[in-house]
């Protein structure tokens, strides 16, 4: 593999984490039925914008650097351009995946959420690798295999609650303290699995997008390509926004109106980190080789899924068993497995 693919990859994913830890804090009010999705539609607003931020600066700080020759052969690039209807298309879907995501954790109980988290973030990984290897036709290898089995046996552990009769009872606690009923956070690991999946059309489309045209205008492709896909998966929010606006939901003395003064400044926050994240995690989809975009999206969603729920763990105080601790360790013992064998 090349080692700077690897590199992005794993750097990429730790920072990428921070928008599971913006995503929780976006939903963190949500306690009653009947505001869940408007909270998590607000989320995703805030969020897709935010992370708009890092690719445009980039931009203009690689306009400032290089040629203007590189950076036209980029945007000219036919092959690349060929592949922009169907990366805005999976932009969409991620931004569906986007919201069922904040929703999933709106229903999780007082310990459940990062599981959540991890739950959704895992099955977009090792989705998101079968999508690429099936309809890109990349052919699998053993790291692959050997990879995507531990991501597989850690989600599993991740997931499991090992029947604490503590957490159960902290969980009914919370539960009538805020008004999410069992039955709602049952329902969590259903949406969790639905948004992993849509999200995965998401990273699909990255992959196909960046991994197309010129080889000397990576940098660009990538850059472009991640701007592109933000901008598309801001349309279903969007029209939500729009929807809110109509209505003056977001007006003074609205219920939107207080969710922005006080959650969309952590969401903003999250999503500025979050999308230098996802710049990297892009560009190494981009530097790649023929056969390394699955293997370099079970590393970046691996490393992104472990560190997201520990960064909700810890700012919320969620408690996480043995089980789950060795869970986490099967992530990044998958994450190890992988070798990089060139430098590019």
């Amino acid at each position: 593999m090349h080692g700077v693919a690897f590199l992005c990859a794993v750097i990429g994913g730790a920072i990428w984490g921070v928008g599971s830890l913006g995503r929780r804090c976006g939903v963190a009010d949500a306690k009653l039925d009947d505001n869940r999705g408007m909270l998590s539609a607000y989320t995703l607003v805030v969020y897709s914008i935010g992370t708009l931020v890092v690719p445009g600066l980039d931009y203009l700080l690689m306009n400032s650097t290089m040629s203007r020759a590189d950076t036209e052969e980029g945007l000219n690039d036919s092959d690349w351009l060929k592949t922009l209807p169907m990366l805005g298309l999976c932009g969409v879907f991620s931004a569906l995946g986007g919201f069922t995501a904040c929703y999933a954790i709106s229903l999780a109980d007082r310990n459940g959420s990062c599981m959540v988290a991890m739950l959704e973030s895992g099955v977009y990984s090792v989705a998101a690798a079968v999508f690429i290897v099936l309809l890109l036709g990349e052919e699998p290898t053993i790291q692959l295999y050997v990879a995507g089995l531990f991501i597989i046996a850690g989600i599993l552990l991740l997931h499991f609650k090992g029947g604490s009769d503590r957490l159960d009872r902290e969980d009914v606690t919370y539960g009538a303290a805020t008004g999410i009923s069992s039955g709602s956070s049952q329902k969590a690991p259903f949406f969790a699995v639905l948004a992993g999946i849509l999200w995965a059309v998401g990273i699909f489309g990255k992959r196909y997008s960046a991994a197309s045209g010129a080889a000397n205008s990576a940098r660009v492709r990538a850059n472009l390509t991640y701007v592109v896909y933000q901008v598309f998966s801001l349309i279903p929010p969007g029209i939500f926004l729009v929807y809110e606006l109509l209505n003056g939901r977001l007006f003074a003395g609205g219920p939107g109106s207080e969710w922005f003064r006080h959650r969309a400044p952590q969401v903003l926050a999250a999503a500025l980190v979050s999308g230098l994240g996802g710049c990297i995690v892009t560009y190494a989809l981009a530097a790649a080789g023929p056969n390394e975009g699955a293997l370099i999206t079970l590393i970046s969603d691996g490393i992104y899924t472990l560190l997201g729920a520990v960064f909700i763990a810890l700012v919320f105080e969620e408690k996480l068993e043995n089980f789950q601790l060795i869970g986490g360790a099967a992530i990044m013992i998958a994450v190890f497995s992988v070798h990089p064998t060139k430098i590019a």
